[in-house]
């Protein structure tokens, strides 16, 4: 199970809001979204949700830019190709 914050849209309120994303709330890699100061917790699956940030691409970005060299040692970084647009 992992859980990270992503600002989302607020299907309620409609604005963005920091809202945390819960892997297996729902069943297996079903995710739960919870808003930051509601009790609510929405079932992700089969919305359209939007997001405030480009998650992934930068962050993604950044940790190949300030990973350290693997030094021949295999690592996950070491397998991830950026997608062409």
């Amino acid at each position: 199970m992992s859980a990270f914050i992503r600002r989302t849209k607020n299907p309620v309120t409609g604005a963005f809001q920091d809202a945390t994303w819960l892997d297996d709330f729902f069943g297996q890699h079903r995710y739960g979204v919870q808003f930051a100061g509601e009790a609510h917790v929405y079932e992700a699956w089969g919305r359209d949700w939007e997001f405030e940030d480009q998650f992934g691409e930068e962050v993604v970005q950044e940790a190949l830019d300030n990973a350290p060299s693997s030094n021949g040692i295999n690592t996950p970084l070491d397998n991830f190709s950026k997608a062409e647009p």
